[in-house]
């Protein structure tokens, strides 16, 4: 009995210990500004930790190309983001999965033959976003060796050109579960294109 005893206590003594070292994780908040040029944002990116959160001060940011490769949080009240060109806003990237990024306004010519978020990861929200210009919106892209699933899009608002071939989300073979919801799509000549199986359209897509 002293033994199984021993063997308890040493037992809880490591859970404690494995308890206490979780709760002294945190995120990283890391702060941009629109003085900020896209390498120097990017520079930023790369320096981070998963589960950081980079939070933009609001403002206009111009020439933007990111490209996500952990899990990232997003998040802004205000910042504006122009695309570079022709050039995707933000991409996650392969190691990006369960980013999300929320409360932006993306903007990039409106004929521009470009997306304005690239993802190729799976579990990436995108909420409450404002969304102009660009012949792809978000796009959802996946692969026969590497699927992406399981993204939200949910509340944002999309605004393009009704005589452009344009779509305000376009979801490519291979991504299955991913749920588009409350999204406000408007002056576009595709709301949705779906190429992919279980695609899940909850409650409504207001055009």
């Amino acid at each position: 009995m002293e033994f199984k005893s021993r063997i308890i206590l040493v037992i809880v003594i490591l859970c404690v210990l494995v308890f206490c070292s979780f709760q002294g994780i945190s995120a990283t908040s890391h702060s941009i500004n629109s003085g900020n040029t896209s390498a120097q944002i990017q520079s930023l990116i790369n320096e981070s930790e998963n589960g950081d959160i980079i939070e933009f001060a609001s403002g206009d940011y111009d020439n933007i190309e990111l490209s996500i490769n952990k899990n990232l949080t997003l998040s802004t009240n205000g910042a504006k983001l122009k695309s570079n060109m022709d050039k995707t806003i933000i991409t996650f990237d392969s190691g990006s999965n369960g980013s999300s990024v929320n409360g932006f306004k993306f903007s990039s010519n409106l004929y521009a033959e470009n997306s304005l978020i690239d993802v190729k990861a799976s579990n990436i929200n995108i909420i409450n976003n404002e969304f102009s210009g660009a012949s792809m919106q978000i796009q959802i892209i996946g692969s026969e060796s590497a699927s992406t699933e399981y993204s939200l899009i949910k509340n944002n608002k999309f605004n393009g050109s009704i005589d452009s071939e344009s779509a305000a989300i376009y979801i490519n073979n291979f991504c299955p579960n991913i749920f588009i919801d409350g999204n406000n799509i408007s002056n576009q000549k595709d709301g949705v294109t779906v190429r992919s199986a279980n695609v899940s359209l909850c409650q409504k897509v207001t055009s």
